[in-house]
């Protein structure tokens, strides 16, 4: 892999994709056949896609203590559903703005 003719091929790709023109256009105006262009374009991206990314990682902590929450169970004719005890309230005055 010649580094100066990447370098070279990916400037040329950078100064088309800026000029606003389409590929033909600005390889007519620029000297430069289209399809070494296209050809160069294709290359350039397919090694970009052979570079593995690296992975990062970050630690994720819990700042909140574990807590052990009791469910309590609600039952209303033939239904019946558990609540965390931390939600009973909202759940009771739920119930009681549907009775």
């Amino acid at each position: 892999m010649d580094k100066n003719k990447n370098e070279y091929w990916a400037e040329q790709i950078r100064l088309q994709k800026l000029s606003g023109l389409s590929q033909q256009k600005w390889c007519e105006e620029n000297g430069v056949k289209y399809h070494t262009l296209k050809a160069w374009r294709t290359k350039l991206n397919k090694q970009k896609e052979n570079i593995a990314p690296t992975p990062h990682f970050v630690e994720v902590k819990d700042n909140q203590p574990e807590k052990r929450t009791e469910k309590i169970e609600i039952s209303i004719g033939k239904i019946s559903f558990k609540v965390p005890e931390e939600s009973l309230f909202v759940v009771l005055k739920e119930l009681v703005k549907l009775c």
